[in-house]
């Protein structure tokens, strides 16, 4: 399995190592030092930044798993993402997807045993500016902002409509898997997991072989996994729910959300809130609200 030191490694040395860049058109990774390539670290990948000379920014993922523990048809599902005429309204600009999706088999050459090099896969996708869902909430609850709060839930609402529009099964819904772009829409990455009609088969729900399974705060507490089509129906609304409740008191996400930089970070309900309402204070105070909506929200 490539760790991150071997993923930096080979950013730092692209053309030796990281094939990918030339076959994009070239350009330079970002750094954060002078031997250290800036990057996003997740649960099952790194992204790092490319930056061409025809002036885009691009996003390099790249899995932290061997290629053969990976899911056989994510090369296929990828390939599909960019061209599935079904898709073709989310890949619009400022829609859901992001746009120009490309999967490169052989995007990185890493050392292997007896001088040979073992290849590994690359995702790229053009960069969104902006910040995660998760750290644009926490931003905007610690300066007590309820309209901005307002407006990702809408935002949020939109999406997640546009996805059941087109019948589109995300599959790894979670607050650090949408990023807000500048003109506020909200844009999803990751799509490892993704179904829509047509697609090649999502892979199981196994952390053991590459493949994303839910975070704990966005998990159904039965722990029954849900099927294609309908995965995210769960997420998605606890991450609606949270929004809402967040706009009427920013303070319960100092209380009770996760740090913003967390990976798979919730805005509000915690795992424990979700198996066991009754036991929980989080659900004790949202009890109190002195508001209709909330009190309807928090009963959802």
């Amino acid at each position: 399995m490539p760790t991150l030191d071997d993923l930096d490694a080979a950013m730092l040395r692209p053309l030796r190592s990281a094939p990918a860049i030339a076959r994009l058109g070239g350009g330079a990774v970002l750094l954060a030092g002078a031997d250290q390539p800036w990057r996003v670290v997740g649960r099952s990948a790194a992204v790092y930044q490319l930056r061409q000379p025809n002036g885009r920014t691009l996003a390099l993922r790249c899995p932290l798993a061997d290629p053969a523990d990976l899911d056989p048809n994510l090369e296929a599902r990828y390939r599909a993402l960019a061209d599935a005429p079904d898709l073709a309204p989310l890949r619009e600009p400022g829609g859901p997807l992001v746009g120009d999706l490309a999967y490169l088999p052989r995007g990185l050459a890493l050392p292997a045993r007896d001088f040979r090099s073992a290849h590994q896969p690359v995702v790229v996708m053009d960069w969104v500016p902006g910040p995660t869902l998760l750290a644009a909430v926490d931003r905007a609850a610690r300066a007590d902002d309820a309209a901005t709060l307002e407006t990702l839930a809408d935002a949020w609402a939109a999406v997640v409509g546009s996805l059941a529009a087109a019948a589109f099964d995300h599959g790894d819904l979670a607050a650090d898997n949408a990023l807000i772009r500048p003109g506020g829409d909200i844009a999803l990455v990751d799509y490892d997991a993704s179904d829509w009609p047509g697609s090649p088969p999502p892979p199981r729900p196994i952390a053991d072989r590459g493949n994303p399974t839910p975070e704990p705060g966005y998990a159904h507490p039965s722990g029954d996994p849900a099927p294609p089509g309908e995965r995210d129906r769960f997420p998605a609304l606890v991450v609606w729910a949270s929004l809402r409740l967040l706009a009427l008191r920013p303070d319960l996400r100092e209380r009770h959300g996760d740090p913003a930089g967390r990976s798979g970070g919730t805005l509000l309900f915690a795992a424990r809130d979700l198996d066991d309402p009754d036991a929980s204070p989080l659900f004790a105070t949202l009890g109190d609200l002195d508001h209709p909506a909330g009190r309807e929200t928090a009963a959802l």
